[in-house]
């Protein structure tokens, strides 16, 4: 009886003080847009949440690249605290493209997290265009154009989540393993 009322009370402290129910999930909630000129490099920032009741080691994985565009260098590892943000650095290089959009998934790698993807569309200008804003100082005033302004227009979305309805929840095995343990203590005792 006085085991069974230990395992009892162990049990309860551990579901009380979380460590029975810790999950880890972590979500990728923001990438930079990214617009890279053929044969160049180009650095975008994707931006990982915690939102799991754990802290873990973090990493990023890419999949679906289209051909042509590789990732070059990325931060490897970083922690991220449970509701804590972290920004990634990554640098994607294009091959000779002609311009267009083209697209990848970048999601996390952690420990007991599920991946969840999320899209990220690339978009590969011609090399007059990315030269545009700097010779865009010597040009004469352009004339008005009636009708939308540019603060008016809609910009197109850069990140759009394809994570299923699997990963709406956090997963946190410990809690229903901590209640069959305390009904099975509970049953003992009786």
């Amino acid at each position: 009886m006085k085991k069974a009322n230990a395992l009892l009370f162990f049990l309860l402290i551990l579901l009380l003080c979380g460590l029975a129910g810790a999950s880890y999930w972590f979500k990728v909630i923001e990438v930079s847009p990214v617009s890279v000129a053929p044969n160049s490099d180009a650095n975008f920032t994707v931006t990982v949440k915690g939102l799991g009741s754990d802290g873990a080691y973090v990493g990023l994985t890419f999949r679906n690249l289209s051909d042509g565009l590789t990732i070059v260098d990325r931060d490897r590892l970083r922690y991220i605290f449970p509701t804590g943000t972290t920004a990634f650095n990554v640098t994607i290089r294009a091959a000779d493209l002609t311009p267009g959009t083209y697209s990848l998934e970048v999601g996390t790698a952690a420990t007991g997290s599920p991946p969840g993807f999320t899209k990220v569309n690339v978009t590969v200008s011609s090399p007059l265009e990315t030269a545009a804003p700097e010779a865009a100082a010597y040009r004469t005033a352009e004339p008005v154009v009636v009708g939308k302004s540019a603060t008016e227009e809609v910009p197109e979305e850069t990140s759009e989540e394809t994570a299923g309805p699997e990963t709406e929840s956090a997963p946190a095995p410990g809690i229903a393993l901590a209640l069959l343990a305390l009904l099975l203590a509970g049953r003992k005792m009786l």
